[in-house]
């Protein structure tokens, strides 16, 4: 259909964080499927099979690509189904379609057309049902496991640096859909924290902070919410801060009564426990 008419209302930002996109990054048994299945009215399609069986959750294993396009059809014919829809894990679903890609066109790597052109062959397949997903209308949660690369200044000091990862292609078209890209971690203390904005050392963004994760103690965007020790304590915590009703200071976590410790304080160095050391 047509587009016809141009908007005359200022669009309204939606307070349901099921109406945005996650990237949800963090090492491998961290607990992101965990978190994920707290989401009401989810619906996890699994890149890793049976890697969700031990929790209670609707999930779905595939293992290609075609298995994710048949998925999408199933959802588009059953809209409402799913509040909230997580890919587990993004990297590994970029595999299944370039695998795809690679196998229609006879090779067996993009590169080995000439010109780019099989990288582009994965990039518009690869937008064109990601779009398709993103047109449900639903929640969008991403995970992917985090890496740690080291980076140099100018200055020749090397430091290390928290990413995710995945495929460049994958990682730049997530760069353009991310409202809100966070990263998990262990606090040092048992439990788990959530970095919502980034650094030097860290990468993770927060697109909401204009309205949303707003710090009770000085009206601050949050920078990172800890998660206690469980999954429904970590899901409860996120959907406060989500909606401004978390208070932390640096004295203390004002709702679990942790006490102030390095890793409680603002992200500004990565935890000895992330560092690789270079041979």
């Amino acid at each position: 259909m047509a587009i016809t008419a141009l908007p005359t209302n200022y669009n309204v930002p939606p307070q349901d964080i099921a109406q945005y996109t996650i990237m949800l990054a963090g090492e491998k048994k961290i607990g992101k499927t965990s978190f994920v299945a707290q989401f009401p009215e989810h619906l996890i399609i699994e890149c890793e099979p049976r890697n969700a069986i031990h929790l209670k959750c609707r999930y779905i294993d595939i293992a290609n690509w075609v298995d994710f396009v048949s998925i999408l059809k199933l959802l588009e014919q059953n809209k409402g189904y799913a509040k909230t829809v997580c890919i587990d894990d993004i990297p590994t679903l970029h595999t299944y379609c370039t695998d795809y890609i690679c196998k229609n066109l006879g090779i067996t790597h993009p590169s080995e057309q000439a010109y780019g052109k099989g990288w582009g062959a994965v990039d518009t397949e690869w937008q064109r049902q990601l779009n398709r997903l993103h047109g449900l209308g639903c929640g969008i949660i991403y995970t992917g496991h985090t890496k740690t690369v080291e980076e140099e200044t100018r200055a020749g000091r090397k430091f290390n640096r928290i990413e995710t990862y995945g495929g460049a292609g994958c990682i730049r078209w997530l760069d353009a859909k991310i409202h809100l890209w966070a990263v998990m971690l262990f606090d040092g203390e048992g439990g788990r924290e959530l970095v919502l904005s980034g650094d030097d050392y860290i990468k993770a963004a927060n697109g909401l902070s204009e309205s949303n994760f707003i710090n009770q103690f000085d009206q601050k965007p949050l920078r990172k919410i800890p998660l206690g020790n469980s999954a429904k304590e970590g899901y409860e915590t996120f959907i406060k801060a989500f909606n401004n009703q978390l208070t932390i200071t640096p004295k203390t976590h004002a709702h679990t009564g942790v006490k102030p410790t390095q890793q409680n304080l603002p992200v500004s160095v990565p935890k000895t426990s992330f560092l690789i050391k270079k041979n």
